[in-house]
């Protein structure tokens, strides 16, 4: 590995494959970017706006040093959404994710479906690199053809869109032993606008080039009057403590003389380099440990039996046909006094999904102890860990960086799960704790969880309706 085996380096760049531009021609271009990046110091290379098969084969053919190749395959064997990353690493689990179904909520029919067109020819490309137990994203985002960036925007709500989409993404591509996350390319955002912290996930990503501002679109291109932003990012989400960003650089910054022996920019963007270190191997023994811990933490009332119906008697039904009211809401509250049976009834709605003619089980259940804001806060780190939270993850969750409620969420919500899942909150009778568990970063917040098999339910002694969003449906415990 170049760098003196200690770090490796990423590098992003926008091509500049687009239909209008006063560039020379791509592949006369691309002659002279990618002579110089197997020069440079760099493992990774991002490549934003590959629209044809014809230039990803040139690109392989003058990048002989960077065997691996990441990318979606197109209609036409392009690479997806114009994605392609070369590596002079190891990858696998290469996937692309197109930004389809994004649209803006508001302007013409013309509009909202011309930015529902454009949304099909992005998205985010990633992969993973074994060996560094790293994963790296390439984005590019839909432009904002107005460059207008005030907030309420036309194309605000539609980017913002785009944006958690990439965040979503790359967190469930993380592994349990992740130690670190890259995302580079085009986001098409500059940095002084209301969705910049979007982009950072609130301070969970970090930006090394934040500091300098420096523009990555050349103010040479644009038309006359109009001012160059930093529209392009290369964000990195791991604990700062042990990778830090230790260096950041600047590629085709001026016009270069070409083999035919014009001038010209390279491409219409900045290439940003970030070089990070070689993360450590994982430590087994922290994980092992914390995973035993969930499991214990998390089992149903050991004294309670998971086939008795709300008043302790079996259900004259099979399992797999009685349904409880509260299963097809998304969050239900048991409430009333001590005693009344709430805990129980909570047991009985949460029991696994039947599947199949032998009646085999499928599903999750995750029980919380929610008496006080230390016990739920436990229960739900306890939770993240045994469904797949990276140490990453959690870093962030103890620094603050990231609600730990969010890592309970993308348990709920995940994919490839079979049957329901659902999470319970038991005792949560705090009318403060309640408070801060339906604010917008709770667990109990509005939306969550998106997934239809996923619920919440929640038992509390609190009766009083005022105290439960409008979206939690009550139960009062002596019906």
């Amino acid at each position: 590995m170049r760098g003196g085996g200690a770090t490796f380096g990423v590098a992003s760049l926008n091509v500049c494959c687009g239909l209008a531009n006063s560039l020379p021609p791509v592949r006369e271009r691309a002659r002279e970017f990618c002579r110089r990046l197997e020069e440079a110091d760099v493992d990774i290379v991002n490549f934003q706006e590959v629209w044809t098969p014809g230039l990803l084969a040139f690109l392989r053919t003058q990048l002989p040093s960077f065997s691996f190749v990441a990318r979606g395959s197109g209609v036409l064997g392009q690479p997806a959404g114009g994605l392609v990353s070369f590596s002079r690493l190891p990858l696998r689990s290469p996937e692309y994710v197109s930004f389809r179904g994004t649209r803006p909520p508001g302007g013409s029919p013309f509009f909202r479906a011309a930015r529902a067109a454009d949304a099909c020819l992005q998205g985010v490309l990633v992969f993973e690199l074994p060996a560094f137990r790293t994963v790296v994203g390439n984005v590019h985002l839909t432009a904002n053809r107005d460059g207008k960036w005030s907030a309420g925007n036309r194309y605000e709500a539609f980017q913002a869109q785009q944006v958690r989409r990439v965040h979503d993404v790359l967190d469930r591509s993380g592994r349990w032993d992740t130690a670190m996350m890259i995302v580079c390319g085009d986001f098409n955002l500059p940095s002084e606008c209301g969705l910049y912290d979007a982009v950072v996930g609130g301070g969970v990503w970090h930006d090394p080039f934040a500091g300098a501002d420096t523009p990555t679109f050349h103010a040479d291109l644009l038309p006359a009057g109009a001012r160059a932003h930093r529209v392009d990012y290369a964000l990195v989400d791991a604990d700062p403590a042990h990778h830090p960003v230790p260096e950041t650089d600047l590629l085709f910054t001026e016009p270069v003389q070409l083999p035919s022996g014009r001038t010209a920019y390279l491409s219409d963007h900045v290439s940003q380099v970030i070089r990070l270190p070689v993360p450590a191997p994982p430590d087994y023994t922290q994980l092992n440990d914390a995973k035993a811990s969930a499991r214990l933490s998390l089992w149903p009332p050991y004294h309670l039996d998971h086939e008795a119906g709300p008043y302790g008697t079996y259900p004259s039904t099979p399992r797999c046909a009685r349904r409880s009211p509260g299963r097809y809401t998304p969050v239900t509250a048991h409430v009333g006094p001590a005693g009344t049976g709430k805990t129980l009834r909570a047991l009985y709605d949460s029991r696994p999904t039947c599947l199949g003619r032998e009646g085999v089980t499928s599903g999750e259940v995750y029980w919380i102890n929610a008496r006080d804001e230390e016990s739920l806060a436990t229960g739900l780190t306890h939770m993240a860990v045994q469904t797949g939270a990276t140490a990453r993850q959690l870093q962030a969750a103890r620094d603050g960086r990231k609600p730990i409620a969010d890592l309970a969420v993308a348990a709920l919500d995940k994919r490839g799960s079979r049957g329901e899942r659902f999470l319970v909150l038991d005792g949560l009778d705090d009318p403060a704790l309640l408070a801060r568990a339906q604010s917008p970063t709770g667990i109990l917040r509005s939306g969550v969880p998106r997934s239809r098999s996923s619920h919440i339910i929640v038992t509390s002694r609190i009766s009083d309706p005022r105290a439960w969003g409008p979206w939690i449906r009550r139960v009062p415990a002596d019906t």
